[in-house]
């Protein structure tokens, strides 16, 4: 196979200048950067039946990524049409990074023939960063490309560093996922382990460093009972809730950082909306804002050893022993 592996290696691309990004790809300078091809079909385990070209730049705030998609016989799916909304269900091309080189900062950012955006990481289950991407359908071919800020990222310390990359495309019509990485021994296409290396990367000081941020969260209930809160005991009394919380994150360096709380009572507003029709079970609601999923590995939410007095739990509400 052609495909690559985390045998190879592969140096970083300074762009001359940063690519126009209209959706197109025919910036000449997207030709001097990384090429990455000969795709291989990651569920038939084949090379990929569809031509795949990607291609990856950066200078000293972004890091840039186009592909060129041909799909002849089958029809290109770009049905969503909201950012982060429906991911998954059209077609899409993606970059996943991992910036620690070990699977421990990993990043993905996804782009449909619609232009539709979507990334995750493992920094937090609500990362949406400011990015910028721009598609083009063009009879049977379509077209992408990323302008990922390095502020978006967090990096090692290093001046000279060394990631592992991996390409991506989903194809909704026949439901196959191609990756430019391939490893008879990968179970997933986000296994990082079998990624090729990135190497040669050169940043700045502080240039993935992420900028601080905070998330502001209201609450406002109506209804005669609106006030009554169970308590420990199982009785409702009279409880004033609070109406106003704030998550924020200030990094300090590339790799660390302060991350606080104020009031973190509506860990589930959003799908509130979804669970209010009552029923005879109790409900158990995941938790999911930034400041609990960062870091979620260190706690242990659903069991509490006696024995060990190094478990770390938290728990909205502790009732009674």
């Amino acid at each position: 196979s052609a495909s690559v592996n985390r045998k190879d290696s592969f140096p970083a691309v300074i762009a001359a200048h940063a690519p126009q990004l209209d959706g197109t790809a025919d910036d000449p300078v997207w030709q001097t950067g990384l090429t990455a091809k000969n795709f291989v079909d990651f569920t038939t385990r084949k090379p990929a039946a569809l031509n795949t070209v990607a291609y990856l730049l950066y200078d000293d705030k972004n890091i840039y990524v186009a592909f060129v998609c041909e799909q002849p016989g089958v029809p290109i799916t770009a049905k969503q049409a909201t950012n982060d909304v429906g991911s998954g269900l059209d077609d899409y091309v993606g970059v996943s990074l991992d910036t620690s080189g070990v699977g421990s900062e990993m990043y993905d950012f996804y782009v449909t023939p619609r232009g539709v955006r979507y990334e995750d990481s493992m920094e937090s289950s609500r990362y949406s960063p400011p990015w910028v991407a721009a598609a083009n359908v063009d009879g049977t071919t379509w077209t992408a490309e990323f302008e990922i800020p390095l502020k978006d990222l967090r990096a090692q310390s290093s001046g000279v560093q060394a990631w592992r990359i991996n390409f991506q495309r989903h194809i909704a019509a026949t439901d196959e996922k191609y990756s430019w990485a391939f490893d008879a021994n990968m179970q997933d296409v986000s296994n990082s382990q079998y990624w090729p290396e990135l190497s040669g990367i050169k940043l700045s000081a502080g240039a993935a460093r992420p900028q601080p941020r905070a998330d502001v969260y209201g609450l406002e209930s109506l209804g005669v009972d609106r006030k009554l809160f169970q308590v420990n005991s199982g009785a409702f009394e009279p409880t004033t809730p609070p109406s106003v919380g704030i998550d924020f994150t200030v990094p300090f360096t590339d790799t660390l950082a302060a991350v606080g709380t104020l009031a973190p009572d509506f860990s589930n507003v959003e799908i509130d909306q979804q669970t209010i029709a009552p029923q005879e079970f109790q409900r158990f609601l995941a938790e999911y804002r930034p400041f609990f999923s960062q870091g979620a590995n260190f706690v242990s939410p659903n069991v509490i050893n006696i024995n060990d007095s190094d478990t770390l739990f938290y728990s909205p509400g502790i009732g009674k022993f």
